[in-house]
């Protein structure tokens, strides 16, 4: 997790929550791609990748992936809303 985001535990996490969307290579490829793309082009500012993740898989919300993302990429915030969702 050096880029600040826990693209494993997000990939593990999103083939249980929806069983069978990322079963085939082609798919797993498909949002591994698109995880890489955001860690290399949308993490300039706080909340960035998130933001752009979410915006890339609409199915999942905004504080889903925000939980596998360090502290240090997410706004102030962000961090109070999840700590409330504990």
């Amino acid at each position: 997790m050096g880029n600040g985001f826990d693209k494993d535990g997000f990939m593990s996490w999103l083939k249980e929550e929806f069983p069978g969307v990322v079963d085939t290579h082609w798919n797993w490829e498909l949002v591994e791609n698109i995880i890489d793309y955001a860690i290399d082009n949308n993490n300039a500012s706080d909340d960035e990748l998130a933001i752009f993740l979410s915006s890339m898989l609409p199915e999942i919300e905004y504080t889903e992936i925000a939980k596998f993302c360090n502290e240090d990429i997410l706004s102030s915030f962000t961090l109070e809303f999840l700590k409330q969702l504990k």
